[in-house]
């Protein structure tokens, strides 16, 4: 099945939801005697009949065209599920309704939209079945990355943090992550951070042996310039096996797409969280999305922490979210994986370059340790010290824009990544702990021109 085509068929699929969710409503308020806007009605009947016809839009010749329309078509489509619900609960009505989704209907333990809905439910038995998930363990999904982090963090603390514990972060974790729990110091915690001479798998295993943590907080993909990548695989059978103190290991899966084994290792304690707005969006990037995956034992308490912070995801953005299936999503990253490998061999292997320029794949072990998405960033760094400064890199990003505009070929400067563009940045746009980096974030061949990226990025390397 061609790319585009999946497009089609999940927009087909929730069009139909969307139509019987319109008919029921219809049908409701004229039971129960509900005044409510013929004009209105008729104006959501034409939507409908809209968005079926520009579904039939989608052509292999469009290129980019197709990814754009499908993300106005799911907004358009999610905006018709939503558009006359109210955020606090209505379980009766008389005479005029504060409900569209007739789920909610007698739903009385619901009091506002942050409680949960059908749509966030659905969006976690799809997280739970894309990851492969075992029953032990349930999903949340919250409003950003940053809010599942602030879940994992407030079930932490309120929940399993007792006086003299420690928490322990070995070295890199995401950059607003460390802003967060650092300053729990000022209250008292202990933190303990690691040293860039341990900052290595022994050296993790040899401090928690030594030292006993309760709490650490360790990330398998790094976001630096070299692309560090930890094997916590290696490191969770270890502990697994021979640990015997009770221990909570907080990982962020943001940065690995969906190679999650950690489930497997029963006699540890691990909370995952990440953004969902990356790969997991599949590059369409409509909306601020996160997750966590808890063991049930946690799930209720958990869940409870969501409604009180606020952090869930709500309607509308639940509804943008394409569950488009499995097999698109293995094939989209595969398709990423292609197209990395092949602009970061090209750079590597160019004597040119690496006089000048230190590239980095995290690729590069992630293969070696048997997982089977490298990722799509690269990442670029002057050898030379004194070239490694903001303006530097602002100045190179400007040069491969330009380029790119001179070759007709999709580039855009942007943070993030998991898009469908490649995509660069200069890092410290991000984050200051570290002198900048070139970030560079490859798409999947549907829209790109990989021959023509590498072309781009070999002539103004070599040349600056």
């Amino acid at each position: 099945m061609l790319y585009f085509e999946y497009f089609q068929n999940y927009l087909l699929k929730e069009l139909i939801i969307c139509e019987k969710q319109y008919l029921e409503f219809k049908k409701y308020i004229k039971e129960n005697n509900i005044i409510f806007s013929d004009e209105l009605l008729l104006l959501v009947e034409k939507k409908i009949e809209l968005c079926k016809n520009d579904i039939d839009s989608f052509r292999l010749e469009n290129g980019f065209k197709n990814e754009i329309l499908f993300r106005t078509l799911l907004q358009e489509i999610s905006l018709i599920k939503t558009e006359f619900d109210w955020r606090s609960a209505a379980y009766q009505n008389s005479l005029h309704t504060n409900t569209y989704n007739l789920f909610n209907l007698d739903k009385k333990d619901v009091n506002y939209n942050r409680y949960g809905s059908k749509y966030i439910l659905k969006i976690e038995e799809y997280l739970l079945e894309l990851y492969n998930i075992p029953s032990h363990y349930r999903c949340l999904v919250t409003s950003s990355g940053m809010s599942a982090y602030s879940l994992i963090e407030g079930v932490l603390l309120r929940k399993l943090y007792h006086s003299n514990d420690t928490i322990y972060i070995p070295g890199y974790i995401y950059f607003e992550s460390y802003e967060q729990i650092s300053k729990l110091k000022s209250l008292g915690l202990k933190i303990m951070t690691g040293d860039s001479n341990s900052f290595n798998e022994e050296g993790i295993l040899n401090y928690i042996y030594t030292n006993q943590p309760k709490f650490v907080f360790l990330d398998s993909v790094l976001n630096t310039s070299d692309s560090k990548v930890i094997d916590l695989d290696y490191i969770f059978s270890r502990l697994n096996n021979n640990y015997k103190k009770e221990i909570f290991i907080v990982t962020d899966l943001t940065m690995s797409g969906i190679d999650c084994t950690f489930t497997k290792y029963n006699n540890l304690n691990i909370l995952m969280y990440g953004s969902a707005s990356k790969y997991l969006f599949n590059g369409l990037d409509i909306s601020m999305m996160g997750f966590v995956f808890v063991n049930k034992n946690f799930y209720e308490y958990a869940e409870r922490q969501r409604r009180n912070i606020g952090a869930i995801l709500y309607d509308f953005q639940a509804c943008c979210y394409p569950r488009i299936g499995t097999t698109f999503f293995n094939d989209r990253l595969e398709a990423i994986n292609q197209d990395v490998i092949l602009f970061f061999n090209s750079l590597r292997n160019n004597n040119k370059i690496n006089d000048k320029y230190k590239i980095c794949y995290a690729g590069e072990k992630l293969f070696k340790i048997g997982k089977s998405f490298g990722g799509s960033i690269i990442t670029i760094s002057f050898i030379d010290d004194n070239l490694k400064n903001k303006e530097n890199y602002s100045n190179l990003i400007d040069l491969l824009i330009k380029e790119a505009q001179k070759m007709e070929t999709p580039l855009i400067e942007g943070v993030s990544f998991g898009f469908s563009i490649t995509r660069i940045s200069a890092s410290d746009v991000m984050s200051k702990g570290e002198p900048p980096f070139l970030r560079v974030s490859i798409g999947p061949r549907y829209y790109n021109k990989i021959e023509s990226i590498i072309e781009i990025f070999t002539k103004i390397l070599i040349n600056y």
